[in-house]
C-alpha cells in the first residue's frame, strides 16, 4: 500500500454544534462543525417538514416570475399614460401648441419612467473626505397568478464611495415574494473595491425559501481578485434544508487561481445529512492543475456514517496524470469500520 497519500485520522475529533453541544469521535478533520445534533434535531421537536423535491417551487417561480415582469411593466406604462395625458391636457388648456403639447407629454412620460428606476439619490462626503453618492428604490407590486395573490416587494439601495485612491461601489437588492403558503427573499450584495491595479469583487446571494413549514436557506458568496497577472476566483456556497427528521447540509467552495501560463482549481464539496441516529458525512476534493502539457487531477471522497454503535469510513482517492502521450490513473479504496462498544 503506497504511504503519505492518506489524511489524518484523529480519534478524538471534536464535534461541535451550533446549540452549544459538543462530543467527540473518529474523523479526518480535527474538529467538525454541524448545525444539529440529538439536543435540537427536529425529530426532537416535533416540527412536520417537508421538501419540494418534485420541483414544484422552481417551476412556479418562473411563472410568477414572468407574470411579474409583465404586472410590473403594464403598471409604470399605465402610470406613464396617465401622466402624459394630464401634461397634455394642461398644455391644452395653457394654449400651446400641437408639437408643445406632444412635447410636454412626452417629458412628462420619461419622468415617471426614470422616476420608476430610481426614486430618490442622495450626495455627501465621508469622514475622511471621500465623495459619497447614494441612490435608492423601493417599489412594490401586486399581481394574481392562478388566482393567488402575489405581493413584490423590491428594495434597492445603490452605495459608491470615491476617492483618490479607489473606489468602492456597494450594491444591494433585496426582492421578497409572499403568497398564501409561500415566502422568498433574496438578498444579493455586490461589492466592488478597485485599489491601485487590484480589483476585488464580492457577490454574496442569500435566498430564503419557506413553503408549508419547510426553510431552505442558500448563501452563496463568489470572490474575484484580479491583479492583472493572477486571477483568482473562489466561490463558496451552503445550503440547508430540513426536512422531517432529516437536515441536509452542503457545503460547496471551488477556489480557480489563473496566472497565464498555469491553471488550477479546487473544489471541495462537503455533506453532512442527520437523520435520527444516523449521521453521514461525505467530504469530497477535486484538484485539477493544468500546466502547459502536464494535466493532474486528484479525486478524494471520505464518507463517515455513524450509527450510535458503528462508524464506518471509506476513503476513496483517484489521481489521474497525463502528459502529452501517457496517462497515468491510481485508484485506491480504504474502507475501515469502527465498533464504539469495542
Amino acid at each position: 500500500m503506497k504511504e503519505g497519500i492518506h489524511p489524518t485520522y484523529y480519534p478524538n475529533a471534536q464535534v461541535i454544534c451550533a446549540c452549544g453541544n459538543t462530543w467527540t469521535t473518529g474523523s479526518t478533520q480535527e474538529v467538525i462543525r454541524t448545525d444539529v445534533c440529538s439536543n435540537c434535531h427536529p425529530f426532537f421537536t416535533g416540527e412536520q417538514r417537508i421538501v419540494d423535491t418534485a420541483g414544484q417551487v422552481d417551476r412556479f417561480m418562473r411563472r410568477l416570475q414572468q407574470a411579474e415582469e409583465r404586472a410590473a411593466k403594464a403598471r409604470v406604462q399605465q402610470k406613464a399614460e396617465e401622466a402624459a395625458r394630464k401634461a397634455a391636457a394642461q398644455a391644452r388648456a395653457r394654449g400651446e401648441r400641437p408639437d408643445k403639447v406632444k412635447a410636454v407629454a412626452e417629458k412628462a412620460a420619461d419622468q415617471v419612467l426614470a422616476e420608476s428606476v430610481v426614486e430618490s439619490v442622495e450626495t455627501g462626503t465621508t469622514d475622511s473626505g471621500d465623495l459619497l453618492i447614494t441612490a435608492e428604490q423601493e417599489d412594490e407590486i401586486v399581481a394574481e397568478v392562478n388566482g393567488d395573490l402575489v405581493v413584490e416587494e423590491i428594495d434597492v439601495t445603490v452605495t459608491e464611495i470615491i476617492g483618490e485612491d479607489s473606489t468602492e461601489t456597494i450594491e444591494e437588492t433585496v426582492v421578497e415574494v409572499a403568497t398564501d403558503d409561500m415566502t422568498e427573499i433574496i438578498d444579493e450584495t455586490v461589492t466592488t473595491i478597485s485599489e491601485g491595479g487590484i480589483t476585488t469583487t464580492v457577490d454574496e446571494t442569500v435566498t430564503t425559501i419557506t413553503k408549508d413549514g419547510v426553510t431552505e436557506i442558500t448563501d452563496e458568496i463568489v470572490t474575484t481578485i484580479d491583479d492583472g497577472d493572477v486571477t483568482e476566483i473562489i466561490d463558496e456556497t451552503e445550503t440547508v434544508i430540513t426536512a422531517g427528521d432529516v437536515t441536509e447540509t452542503i457545503e460547496e467552495t471551488a477556489v480557480a487561481v489563473s496566472d497565464g501560463e498555469s491553471f488550477e482549481v479546487v473544489d471541495e464539496t462537503v455533506t453532512a445529512i442527520s437523520d435520527g441516529d444516523v449521521a453521514e458525512l461525505i467530504d469530497e476534493t477535486v484538484v485539477a492543475i493544468s500546466d502547459g502539457d502536464v494535466t493532474e487531477v486528484v479525486d478524494e471522497t471520505v464518507t463517515a456514517v455513524s450509527d450510535g454503535e458503528v462508524t464506518e469510513i471509506v476513503d476513496e482517492t483517484i489521481t489521474t496524470v497525463t502528459d502529452g502521450e501517457t496517462t497515468l490513473t491510481v485508484d485506491e479504496i480504504v474502507s475501515e469500520e469502527i465498533d464504539e462498544d469495542a
